[in-house]
């Protein structure tokens, strides 16, 4: 039972990690692109087509060569990471502290739960 427990909540802090980090990764990839000067180029259909995502905005670049689309995307997905990794770093640390003042503060030895139980009387 334990270790089913264990392994439900290793997953779920999994899945929910990976998918809080790409919707960050995602918010500030789309915030850079945004704000480039070669988003605002580029028609409505393909600036749309570019902000989905860093290798839509390749494809883009492809088909409009010298748009400055290709580095702008660049440019997004690193400021995308940075935000992310920032984001991430603070959430461990937030963590962190909350195990500081929430764990126990003593420590139990192998001698103490080896050691024999005192008896216990049972007084009528």
């Amino acid at each position: 039972m334990a270790s089913a427990l264990n392994d439900t909540t290793r997953e779920f802090g999994a899945a929910f990690g990976i998918a809080a980090g790409g919707s960050i990764l995602n918010a500030g990839y789309r915030s850079s692109f945004d704000a480039s000067p070669a988003a605002h180029a580029l028609p409505a259909q393909l600036a749309a087509l570019a902000r989905n995502g860093f290798g839509a905005a390749q494809v883009v670049a492809a088909r409009v060569p010298h748009s400055g689309v290709a580095r702008a995307a660049q440019s997004a997905i690193v400021h995308g990471l940075s935000v992310t990794m920032v984001a991430m770093a603070g959430f461990l640390t937030l963590c962190a502290v909350i195990v500081a003042v929430i764990a126990p503060r003593h420590v139990v030895t192998a001698a103490a739960v080896t050691a024999p139980m005192p008896e216990v009387s049972h007084a009528e």
